[in-house]
C-alpha cells in the first residue's frame, strides 16, 4: 500500500461529511482515507480499524470506533460489505479523489475487493427490528468466553488463530504469539493489552514500517528484544533470585 492518500480540499464543503455528529467522528473517516487499499476498501473491523488509525490514543475505545464506522456508512460515506463473515469499509467517492493515481505501482491489497452483490449496511438496515444494545453487549462478552489461552497470557479465539497461521504459517503465528506472550511476562503488563490478536497485527505493521524507513526509531525506548533475548534474560533473572526455570514448551 502506498505511505499516505489525497485528501481532496472539498472535504471541507462536503455536506455528508459535515453532517457528522462531532469533530472526531470526522476525523475518523479522514484519517481512514490515508489508509485505503488501492481497491477503495479496508478493514471494517473496529479493533483494526483502532490499530491502524489511532495507535496512540488511548481514549478512544472499540466501541467508539465502531459507533463511528456506523454513522460513517449510515451518510453513505462509506459502504459495509461482508466476505467469510469479516466486516469490510468500501470508499465509493475513493478513485475519483485520488488524482495521478497509478494501481499498478502498489502491491496487491490486503483486503477482499467490494463486490455489489455482498451484504451492505442498508440491506442490513432493513430489518424492521434492530438489535437492542443490550443484546450487543451480551453477544461481546460471549466472545470474550470463547477466547482460548495460545501462550502464557496470550488470549486469542479460534477464528483469530486460524486467521494469523492463514497469514504467518503455523510457525510463524506461533513465533508471533511467544514474541507477545514473553514481552507480557517480562514487562508485567497482563492487563496492557486488551486485544491480543489486534496487538499482534499492529506490531507487524509496525515492523514493516521500520524495515522500510517509513518510521523514524525511537531512541528513547530500549532496543526491542528478540524472543530468544527475553527467554535468556528471564532465565537469569530467575537463577539469581533461586526461582525455578520453567522448561521451553
Amino acid at each position: 500500500m502506498a505511505k499516505g492518500r489525497m485528501l481532496n480540499k472539498t472535504i471541507g464543503c462536503d455536506k455528508a461529511v459535515n453532517g457528522l455528529s462531532n469533530d472526531t467522528c470526522r476525523l475518523v473517516f479522514s484519517w481512514l482515507i490515508a489508509h485505503v487499499e488501492k481497491n477503495g476498501c479496508f478493514h471494517g473491523d473496529a479493533a483494526l480499524v483502532r490499530s491502524y488509525v489511532f495507535p496512540l490514543r488511548d481514549d478512544l475505545k472499540n466501541k467508539d470506533i465502531d459507533k463511528y464506522l456506523e454513522e460513517i456508512a449510515k451518510a453513505r460515506l462509506v459502504t459495509f460489505y461482508f466476505v467469510n463473515g469479516e466486516r469490510y469499509l468500501y470508499f465509493p467517492g475513493f478513485l475519483k479523489n485520488q488524482r495521478g493515481f497509478r494501481p499498478e505501482k502498489e502491491g496487491n491489497p490486503s483486503v477482499p475487493d467490494y463486490d455489489p452483490g455482498l451484504v451492505t449496511l442498508s440491506e442490513v438496515r432493513t430489518d424492521p427490528v434492530p438489535t437492542p444494545p443490550e443484546k450487543k453487549v451480551t453477544e461481546h462478552k460471549e466472545k470474550r468466553i470463547e477466547k482460548k489461552e495460545y501462550a502464557s497470557g496470550v488470549f486469542l479465539t479460534e477464528a483469530e488463530h486460524a486467521k494469523l497461521v492463514d497469514t504467518f504459517t503455523e510457525s510463524g503465528a506461533k513465533e508471533r504469539i511467544e514474541k507477545l506472550s514473553l514481552y507480557i511476562q517480562s514487562k508485567g503488563k497482563q492487563n496492557e493489552y486488551k486485544d491480543h490478536y489486534a496487538t499482534i497485527l499492529n506490531w507487524e505493521r509496525r515492523d514493516k514500517e521500520k524495515d522500510n524507513g517509513t518510521v523514524k526509531p525511537d531512541t528513547s525506548k530500549p532496543k526491542y528484544e528478540t524472543p530468544d533475548e527475553i527467554r535468556a534474560r528471564l532465565a537469569k533473572e530467575r537463577q539469581a533470585t533461586g526461582e525455578p526455570v520453567p522448561p521451553v514448551v
